[in-house]
């Protein structure tokens, strides 16, 4: 088997003798349900998995990068994220003595996984991008100097009141990762002596401090930009930190935690937004938290992966999460059960509204308490829709996650886990700018980014206090449903949904002005599409233009009230906690003209124009090449690329023409592939139905089906109904085909469910 390196697509069947599917390399053969299945004659007899079904990589290289005693082979049960994900865990297979390894990776029905089994080049072989290190973003460079200040400062504080401190500091108070700045609640004591540091301040002594954090930039030797800063700490930095001390919305008992959490210290990546789902009961407190026992996500992954009902696997065993609790430790072998949710349940909180039709998200009334399970809850109407569609929710923050304690072996399934809602902004008022040269508007902010797990719109989970036994404390809260044992059924029930609140830079935009019987409406599927594609597209042109990976900025939209209903306006946030300033830099009208430029067809070389070469012809919605990868696949079955560069000429104020004919530039109209010419989907799939191309009528493709006497004219999908086209087709459909049943279709949603227009 020597040279035999290389990547092979394979299927595997259930319950078949042998089976060759054309296009695959090599042959497999197949053993009733679980499948043993081996590539010949290049593995000639090596048994290398038993899986139920599927396709697979099955990825065959002499030596690979990190040596694992004996191990030959590795198998991954999804396609990794990206390409360095592959490469890192395949490197685990290989090396000591051996001449060959196996890594088969076993391909989900998902469009990720289904992208790169068509194309296993890709996730095996593409090229690396470059490292980098960005030392442009100003407000990084703050938050490091402000610690650096605070801890002199804090260093510097007499030795009476160190010991005043430690007298009156609370006996369960644990200091920070993010400094040794005390308790929340003593900064009325630390208060004057940071003042008194800030003010004594020297300019020589801040160069010093800012010489070693600028060596090699830009602003090293800035004495305008060394000013600037000597001015914020001493005019500005007290009553910044007033400000978030009395912010009741902070829990944080640290004063440095709770100042990184509001954007003022940097984060440095530490974990203080991870939670930890603990697996079993931790018994003792040396190491905390527990070296095993435990497994950790990001706030905005566990709110779907860690709750109630959600099944994760560790060690071939399959954990069923229950409910929330902080665990604090007490001495070396007791562990206290600390409330799960912030605020506790027992303290006001204010609810949040999220609209089932238009998907606003907004503040609504506070609850002194949490909200009973007993009490129906009942939709109110939306501010921006007007519908009764608002469903109240009692959002609480997770500390942390445990299960029933009561795991079972992995038999290859999972059961469904809840989903949070995609990351939204409220309606909050924002101040938007319009940009000269462009029909865009624009703000950049610093705000909050939420999301919300509703438990699939019930408006949240009916926790219970739950007894976890030989440990003290009573604020553990299960899910009577997943606790097994651990509640009592008399209990009083809380129906309280989980929240991820992160505050970082924001760039807000949307259109001043829409062409008549042009719109994008948030209420319906096309307008979400046509927001949200237009928000990836903005993403892409910008981290092309910084230079930076996508992974730097999220993307999304919001609903807002507009002038005739629902209107929609796209946001990038920094992905970074805090911000790391690149929304900052696009939220400048020059720079966002440039991004925006990126998108627009007249360009060579463009993002526009690398989607409408080859790949359009290959991608009648969206792709990995294009809009999806894998952090993004809630979205996949929405992103229309077609749809995000219509709203990107709409954002450029152009007087192009948006319909399904005109030519975009030297481009041919990417919509008409769809409908018409050699492989035409839509007319393809409709004459399957019934529906004959009757051609043009009133000046829009028409399908006829003449035994049904239905007709149904191909619109734009962003026309709405006062659309002067659509207003002078359907007077030509009332005097071509009288007594038909019309109805309109666009590409966008016939290429996804053509039958719902039969």
């Amino acid at each position: 088997m020597a040279g035999a390196a290389g990547t092979f697509r394979v299927l595997i069947k259930q319950d078949a003798d042998a089976v060759h599917r054309a296009g695959h390399d090599r042959l497999i053969f197949g053993e009733g349900r679980q499948t043993l299945f081996h590539v010949a004659p290049l593995l000639d007899g090596i048994t290398l998995a038993q899986l139920d079904g599927g396709n697979a990589l099955v990825h065959v290289h002499p030596q690979a990068d990190v040596d694992i005693g004996s191990l030959l082979a590795v198998m991954m049960a999804n396609m990794p994220p990206r390409r360095f994900n592959y490469q890192q865990r395949v490197g685990r297979a290989g090396r000591r003595g051996a001449g060959l390894s196996v890594a088969v990776t076993f391909c989900r029905g998902r469009s990720h996984d289904d992208y790169y089994f068509q194309r296993p080049a890709a996730i095996t072989g593409d090229a690396p991008p470059p490292p980098y290190v960005d030392v442009e973003r100003e407000s990084i460079l703050r938050r490091v100097l402000l610690k650096e200040i605070l801890r002199m400062a804090c260093e510097q504080i007499p030795e009476a009141t160190r010991l005043q401190l430690e007298a009156t500091m609370a006996p369960d108070f644990k200091e920070s990762v993010h400094g040794e700045f005390w308790d929340v609640l003593q900064w009325p004591i630390i208060r004057p002596h940071v003042q008194s540091f800030v003010q004594g301040l020297s300019q020589q002594s801040l160069q010093l401090i800012l010489d070693s954090l600028l060596y090699g930039t830009s602003l090293h030797n800035n004495a305008a930009y060394y000013q600037t800063q000597l001015q914020y700490l001493q005019s500005e930095l007290i009553g910044k930190i007033d400000s978030i001390v009395a912010n009741p919305r902070y829990h944080h008992r640290a004063l440095s935690e709770r100042l990184a959490t509001a954007g003022l210290l940097p984060m440095f990546g530490f974990p203080t937004r991870v939670r930890l789902m603990f697996t079993q009961k931790p018994w003792s407190t040396v190491p905390w938290p527990p070296e095993h026992g435990t497994v950790d996500r990001g706030l905005d992954i566990a709110l779907s992966q860690f709750a109630p009902g959600s099944q994760i696997v560790k060690d071939k065993e399959v954990h069923t999460s229950c409910g929330v609790v902080n665990f604090i430790p007490q001495g070396t072998n007791k562990v206290f059960a600390e409330d799960g949710f912030a605020p506790p349940i027992t303290e006001p909180n204010t609810r949040l509204g999220i609209c089932t039709n238009c998907k606003a998200l907004a503040e609504l009334d506070v609850v002194p308490t949490a909200v009973s399970a007993t009490l129906q809850v009942q939709k109110q109407t939306c501010p921006v829709c007007q519908a009764t569609s608002m469903l109240p929710v009692d959002a609480r923050e997770p500390k942390g996650f445990f299960t029933n304690f009561r795991p079972e072996d992995f038999e290859g399934a999972f059961e469904f886990t809840p989903v949070a809602t995609k990351p939204s902004i409220g309606l909050q008022p924002i101040s938007m700018n319009t940009v000269v040269g462009t029909n865009a508007r624009i703000c950049g902010d610093s705000l909050d980014v939420v999301s919300i797990n509703d438990n699939g719109g019930q408006g949240g989970f009916v926790f219970k206090p739950a007894n976890l036994y030989n440990i003290g404390g009573t604020g553990a809260l299960a899910v009577e449903e997943y606790a097994q044992g651990f509640t009592n059924p008399a209990d009083q029930a809380y129906r309280i949904a989980l929240l991820s609140r992160r505050y970082s830079d924001v760039c807000m935009i949307d259109l001043a002005q829409w062409p008549q019987g042009v719109f994008a409406n948030p209420a319906t599927v096309e307008g979400r599409a046509a927001w949200y594609s237009f928000a990836f597209l903005l993403r892409m042109a910008a981290v092309t233009i910084l230079d930076i990976d996508v992974q730097e900025l999220s993307a999304g939209f919001r609903t807002i009230q507009g002038p005739g209903g629902p209107s929609g306006q796209v946001f990038l946030s920094d992905s970074l906690e805090n911000g790391a300033g690149y929304c900052r830099w696009i939220s400048e009208p020059a720079n966002f003209t440039n991004v925006l430029a990126k998108l627009l067809v007249v360009n060579s070389g463009d993002v526009a124009s690398l989607i409408l070469g080859q790949h359009a012809a290959e991608c009648d919605t969206s792709c990995n090449r294009c809009l999806r990868e894998f952090y993004n696949l809630p979205y996949h079955g929405v992103l229309d690329w077609r749809l995000g560069l219509e709203m990107a000429k709409l954002a450029s104020g152009g007087n192009d023409n948006l319909d399904l004919v005109s030519n975009w530039g030297s481009f041919e109209n990417p919509w008409l592939r769809l409908y018409h010419g050699p492989t035409k989907p839509i007319s393809a799939s409709l004459e399957q139905l019934g529906f004959l191309d009757a051609g043009l009528i009133g000046g829009l493709p028409a399908y006829v089906s003449e035994h049904r006497r239905q007709l149904r004219l191909l619109v734009h999908p962003l026309w709405a109904d006062s659309h002067p086209d659509i207003i002078v087709a359907r007077t030509a459909v009332t005097q071509s085909h009288p007594g038909y049943n019309v109805k309109l279709m666009n590409p966008f949603h016939a290429l996804r469910r053509v039958i719902d227009y039969l």
